[in-house]
């Protein structure tokens, strides 16, 4: 079944396991459907956003672009898909951490002040169909147990929770599991289980 607005879904996993992937890949497909999908990047530069998606619109490796391992054949599907990428129309907010300074952890108010912005720019005419929030990243928990950690974990999604139902859109929310997680077997991951800064 479709998800709901204000309905958030965890993509909880290890390092390099295609978390961000799959959100640029949600976001494309929503985009394709005719929605307006926003996705709220912490962790990656635009520029590493737009590589995936010149990937995914391509079928080129982001390894032969980033590389620039190009033949006249890839060169002019890399140009094609820039026109593609330019088209589909998802919504980035974020920092950039390409000039390798440190960013300011993304707070539910600055997201919520950005969608006002997206609203308020275009007369109401943009309206998020899906949020996605890569690499969510939380203040310490206030307790240093795990107890301390789970209680945090819960009130970070409640206010993720909160942007959603606030931007009227479902939300996917990738996390980062901790080693924790590659103890368990089958893996199957917990609440706990998310990085202190997760």
């Amino acid at each position: 079944p479709p998800m709901l607005p204000g309905e958030v879904t965890t993509i909880l996993a290890r390092p390099s396991a295609g978390k961000s992937t799959m959100l640029v890949d949600l976001a494309r497909k929503h985009a394709r459907m005719g929605g307006v999908p926003v996705l709220i990047q912490e962790e990656q530069p635009r520029e590493a956003i737009v590589l995936k998606l010149l990937a995914a619109e391509t079928g080129i490796p982001t390894r032969v672009i980033r590389d620039g391992a190009l033949n006249e054949g890839t060169f002019h599907a890399l140009l094609d898909g820039l026109e593609d990428v330019r088209k589909t129309g998802v919504i980035l907010i974020g920092y950039s951490m390409g000039s390798g300074s440190r960013i300011t952890t993304l707070s539910a108010t600055m997201v919520m002040d950005c969608l006002d912005y997206i609203k308020r720019v275009t007369g109401g005419l943009i309206k998020p169909s899906w949020l996605g929030w890569d690499y969510l990243q939380a203040t310490p928990p206030s307790v240093a147990s795990r107890e301390g950690k789970i209680v945090d974990i819960i009130n970070i999604m409640k206010e993720i929770r909160d942007v959603a139902k606030y931007g009227g859109a479902p939300c996917h929310l990738a996390v980062q599991a901790d080693r924790e997680a590659d103890k368990t077997a089958p893996y199957i991951p917990r609440k706990e289980h998310c990085q202190w800064g997760s």
